[in-house]
């Protein structure tokens, strides 16, 4: 699996994989850092009578640590509107969004990809008011 810590030893990859350049992406962290954590869903502690399973049962995250969960988002930022054009022009159906479900990731990919369009909408609606004008 593709980590942070490895990939930042490489800065070409790192640019190409993200986007981002790794100076960009310390920037970015800790914003992801807080809204990870209002977004994460906190576990009231279950009464020992209503306890399903043991401590620590559940799955684990794939992701070491925060750094890696927004390397994947970032990565999938990148990548996905090139599978939804693939899918468009061969008429594939979608899938890849089922990677992130409904986690507190997927969350945040889903507000990061709202804003992202939104400023985009908002840069080509003022380049054609400057182009028509």
């Amino acid at each position: 699996m593709l980590k942070y810590a490895e990939l930042k030893e490489k800065p070409k990859e790192f640019l190409a994989a993200t986007g981002l350049t790794d100076e960009e992406f310390q920037c970015l962290l800790p914003t992801f850092e807080q809204c990870y954590e209002q977004l994460s869903p906190k576990k009231p502690k279950p009464d020992k009578r209503h306890k399903q399973r043991a401590k620590g049962g559940g799955r684990k995250s794939k992701f070491e640590n925060l750094s890696d969960k927004l390397l994947f988002i970032l990565i999938y930022q990148k990548t996905i509107p090139l599978s939804n054009d693939a899918r468009l022009e061969f008429w594939v159906e979608p899938n890849a969004g089922q990677l992130l479900g409904s986690s507190p990731v997927a969350g945040f990919a889903k507000e990061f990809e709202r804003d992202r369009n939104e400023t985009r909408t908002r840069w080509a609606e003022s380049s054609d008011s400057v182009g028509s004008g």
